[in-house]
């Protein structure tokens, strides 16, 4: 996936303006806990936390190309938390006083889109000038059923509205962070999930697909084998008398068993050269669904 979700717990925030008060100072409260070893406050790596946003960079060639592309507000913890790979230059960083407002990060995808060898010192224009200071690995934000689009990453100027607090801890650790919650938002229901199930869900169609196309398969091979049963059991009431003639006249075990079975086994394999084909072909289109 390009990205660690194992153990990485994002808990929404309230967005009203009257509560940031509160929320910085909870954000606060969770740095300090024991059980949270890993905290960042930003957009939410999921379609819920994607933005999206016109740019405009300079080509290899000189040309200008506008571009859109998504976008995920963060805070300098984000990359460390979720171990995402930087493969040039450096971090969004609190050292860097311009950072806030001049300085951004992009994926491989944005910089082969803009035909760029590097995207390092290059100048993005998002309704305001800003320089690129790091080039992050592909990571998929989306399902696999999705190609890696362009993805900027930009300081996250926007607390009340991007406030999801992303943070490392252990699953066992969740009553105790509820509780905390629940000693600064009494009147609010805590919602927390693991990226572990934000990731799952991205593939319930998928699993409720292969769950019914395995029971409608079992249905279909009960059936079929029902079928089988009584056209046999027919076969053998209608050559009772010619079983008996050929045992007594020495037929083996064997030979009987061809004897009965050779006129359905051929309707069995005429079955199997056209169904196999069709199943290859399903599954096939099914396969092409993924980007990858």
């Amino acid at each position: 996936l390009g990205f660690n979700k194992d153990q990485v717990l994002s808990v929404s925030m309230p967005s009203d303006s009257a509560a940031q008060t509160t929320v910085r100072a909870f954000h606060n409260a969770l740095r300090k806990q024991a059980v949270v070893k890993g905290m960042t406050v930003g957009a939410r790596m999921s379609e819920e936390g994607l933005s999206l946003t016109s740019s405009m960079a300079v080509t290899e060639d000189g040309r200008k190309k506008e571009m859109m592309c998504n976008f995920f507000q963060i805070d300098p913890d984000y990359l460390p938390l979720f171990q995402i790979k930087l493969l040039e230059g450096r971090n969004l960083s609190d050292s860097f006083a311009t950072d806030k407002n001049d300085a951004l990060l992009v994926n491989e995808a944005y910089v082969q889109q803009m035909g760029w060898k590097s995207g390092l010192g290059k100048q993005v224009d998002m309704g305001g000038k800003a320089t690129i200071v790091g080039v992050v690995k592909n990571f998929y934000y989306r399902s696999l059923h999705n190609m890696v689009e362009p993805l900027i990453l930009v300081y996250n100027k926007n607390p009340q509205y991007f406030n999801t607090a992303t943070i490392k801890t252990d699953a066992a650790k969740l009553p105790m962070l509820q509780q905390l919650f629940k000693q600064y938002f009494p009147a609010l229901p805590f919602e927390a999930q693991f990226y572990d199930d934000i990731v799952a869900k991205r593939y319930d169609r998928d699993r409720i697909m292969m769950s019914l196309f395995k029971n409608f398969t079992l249905f279909a091979i009960f059936v079929s084998c029902l079928g089988l049963y009584g056209l046999v059991t027919l076969i053998a009431v209608q050559r009772t008398k010619e079983i008996g003639i050929r045992k007594v006249l020495g037929a083996t075990i064997h030979q009987l068993f061809v004897l009965l079975s050779k006129d359905f086994m051929r309707l069995v394999l005429i079955a199997l050269v056209i169904a196999l084909p069709l199943a290859g072909f399903m599954m096939y289109k099914w396969l092409n669904t993924y980007a990858y």
